[in-house]
């Protein structure tokens, strides 16, 4: 009878482990689905409520006839683009949703403790287990392209934006292309049987845009120069570059606008040692750990640098209803939802920057009156950069014409806005090549 009960209970046993590796591995993100759901829907739909105006961005600035605007391939296109972005951007956003309910989970510590270690030896072995990210040894999730984008759509690409420089020269406004730099650093070294393509792509499409004669500020080269840590600069979280690398880059981009432009601008006012540091502790959990799940990748402290001595800025987004005049912290930064999150253990705290992508931000400078005005054709890297630019300009505009939710959609015209507003140079900032574009 001993026997009979010994192997009885064994295939119970044996589906008991399977279960709890099951729980353990995908358990984090089952547990997402209770903690705080009432409360976390409540504020999105709130500030949803307050904040959605319906602009029509083309009756404001309307298309001209006057421009050529390039061509798209799409059938060429290796990139997601319409609806599958649409997709793509709605999952993202999910994933985010579900992950921040998970860390308060009750009974789920001792689970996610063996879901960590497990998972974190499957991926680190190269398995695939995020299909294109892996966690590398300092606990950070990268994000790399197993990819290569076709040579055609780089090149295409590089066209349309060599158009969109020569009809701003035409209206005697330069144009500068700012390469910005992934988390995926070109010395990782990658997990077994993964190949990345995304400082190859990036050095293909400089290569382009050069042939294009286009002016191209690549600050990859930049922060290996001055022997910068790359993977400090970014979040273990997300995708982004910190807060805090968004002085850096600004600094480097108002010396370069300096040398190159001749804008005099007071660069010295982005040194370090202007600023005091201010944290809110656990506050971010991106993209990134939203994907992999907090049973790997807990959040992590959100930092910015906050200007010594009297700032006064203004910054009108009017799709969202924002109009604020304030000190640095107070116009250009969303402190409330630093705080929420930070309460909550972490949260996408990176859109409390410029209020997140909008289609149309103006920031002006209160307190200095240089007539500089620059004008910034932005994806979500610009909400880190734009805040410490406008320390030395008077003013700096973002206009986001990436399409999908959660992004900028403006769909006005990006001359007629030129035209209107005058700015002193246009610059487009990404960190992927900007494929799929045309500029109206």
């Amino acid at each position: 009878m001993g026997n009979i009960l010994k192997i009885s209970l064994f295939p119970k046993l044996v589906l008991s482990i399977i279960g709890i590796g099951l729980i353990a591995v995908c358990g984090g993100n089952i547990g997402n689905i209770c903690w705080k759901y009432v409360y976390e829907e409540k504020a999105e739909t709130e500030e949803a409520e307050k904040s959605d105006i319906s602009v029509n961005w083309k009756e404001i600035y309307p298309a001209a006839d006057d421009f050529e605007i390039g061509r798209i391939d799409r059938a060429d296109l290796n990139e997601s683009t319409g609806l599958e972005q649409k997709i793509q951007n709605s999952s993202e956003k999910l994933l985010q949703k579900l992950s921040n309910l998970e860390n308060k989970m009750i009974g789920f510590e001792k689970i996610r403790s063996l879901g960590n270690k497990f998972r974190k030896i499957w991926c680190r072995g190269g398995y695939g287990v995020w299909e294109n990210r892996y966690l590398n040894d300092e606990n950070m999730v990268i994000e790399i392209s197993t990819e290569p984008y076709k040579d055609s759509v780089l090149s295409d690409s590089a066209m349309n934006i060599a158009l969109l420089q020569k009809n701003l020269q035409e209206m005697e406004i330069p144009f500068l292309y700012i390469q910005v730099p992934q988390k995926s650093c070109r010395e990782d070294d990658l997990p077994d049987r993964l190949v990345d393509y995304t400082n190859l792509d990036l050095d293909k499409y400089a290569e382009a845009l050069s042939e294009q004669n286009i002016n191209v500020l690549d600050l990859r080269s930049r922060l290996h120069e001055q022997g910068m840590e790359h993977h400090a600069l970014f979040y273990n979280t997300d995708h982004h570059w910190r807060a805090t690398t968004g002085l850096w880059a600004a600094k480097e981009v108002a010396e370069y606008l300096d040398i190159m432009y001749d804008m005099e601008l007071n660069t010295e006012g982005l040194n370090r040692d202007r600023f005091k540091e201010i944290v809110y502790s656990n506050a971010m959990f991106g993209s990134d750990g939203a994907t992999v799940g907090r049973s790997i990748v807990m959040p992590e402290d959100f930092s910015y640098y906050s200007p010594i001595g009297a700032t006064a800025f203004q910054l009108v987004s009017i799709d969202k209803g924002i109009d604020i005049t304030g000190k640095f912290d107070q116009a250009l930064l969303d402190t409330d939802m630093l705080q929420r999150f930070s309460d909550l253990n972490g949260g996408y705290a990176y859109e409390c920057l410029c209020w997140g992508n909008r289609p149309l931000s103006e920031i002006r400078n209160l307190n200095i009156n240089n007539n500089t005005r620059v004008l910034i054709i932005s994806n979500s890297f610009a909400l880190a950069l734009a805040p410490y630019l406008a320390l030395v300009c008077e003013e700096v505009d973002l206009i986001d014409i990436r399409k999908g939710e959660g992004l900028g959609n403006f769909d006005g015209s990006i001359y007629a806005y030129v035209q209107e507003e005058k700015p002193d140079i246009v610059l487009m900032l990404s960190d992927k090549p900007r494929v799929g574009e045309l500029y109206n």
